[in-house]
């Protein structure tokens, strides 16, 4: 008959039961960046039952232990820091204050880099046509 989905969903539901036991045990607890809350992140943390601390960070994004670092950032905010030269000095501190530090990059590149590129480019032409 081949593989059912609920087999998979069992599959699914064991797992996050483990996941969520071992977060309990653990008692884990993140400290993320204030400016992180409103992304949605912090409460997910909560429901999976991670105890989350907010401070502001003057490195990175979520500490999740005392070598353990996030900087999550979406397409566009990579691109832009890339840009502009914040990148390469967020990854020299990541680096200098963590010995485990994490890139996370969220969103969708492909979709994220051609809006990215139509943006670019309408601006490209604004600017040329007040010239």
């Amino acid at each position: 008959m081949g593989s059912s989905p609920t087999r998979g969903s069992q599959y699914r539901s064991i797992f996050l039961e483990l996941w969520y036991s071992v977060l309990c045990r653990c008692n884990l607890r993140i400290v993320v960046d204030k400016r992180e809350k409103n992304s949605g992140i912090p409460e997910l943390l909560k429901q999976s039952g991670v105890f989350v601390d907010f401070a502001t960070l003057k490195v990175g994004d979520y500490i999740v232990f005392n070598n353990v670092v996030i900087e999550r950032k979406t397409v566009s905010d990579l691109l832009s820091s890339f840009y502009d030269g914040r990148l390469f000095i967020q990854c020299s501190q990541l680096v200098k204050h963590f010995s485990s530090p994490l890139l996370i990059v969220e969103g969708n590149m492909m979709e994220d880099l051609k809006a990215e590129s139509t943006r670019s480019f309408r601006s490209y032409e604004k600017n040329s046509a007040s010239l």
